[in-house]
């Protein structure tokens, strides 16, 4: 038996692979930052011991979604926390500063700037 690190249990695994398979009963093995496995629970039971194992009954593992979701304002606004020392006012600069990006960027839209082109 192969060990690894962490080995999900009994997950609904959607694997994103071309083919589109999903495992209803399915495991994945994790050694370090690596996936190198994934299947049917009875396939990498039978070949992994982890040292942690997490059953994942009920629930969705999806090892190949790469969440590409972002907040423009956010990734403007990133590091500015750390330069304001009083949370609440640090909060309060985050939200004007934040809706102010975001009035700039919608403003900025072709489809809100329609007139601009007539």
């Amino acid at each position: 038996m192969e060990t690894v690190d962490l080995l999900l249990i009994h997950g609904a695994v959607v694997t994103m692979d071309a083919a589109g398979r999903v495992f209803l009963d399915g495991a994945v093995a994790v050694r370090g930052n690596e996936i190198v496995a994934v299947g049917p629970f009875d396939d990498l039971s039978a070949r992994f011991t982890a040292r942690e194992t997490v059953d994942c009954q009920g629930c969705a593992i999806i090892p190949g979604l790469i969440n590409a979701h972002a907040h423009v304002p956010m990734s403007l606004l990133r590091g500015l926390v750390a330069d304001i020392s009083n949370s609440t006012s640090g909060c309060s600069a985050i939200c004007s500063r934040s809706r102010a990006a975001s009035s700039i960027l919608s403003s900025s839209s072709p489809a809100r700037n329609s007139h601009a082109l007539r």
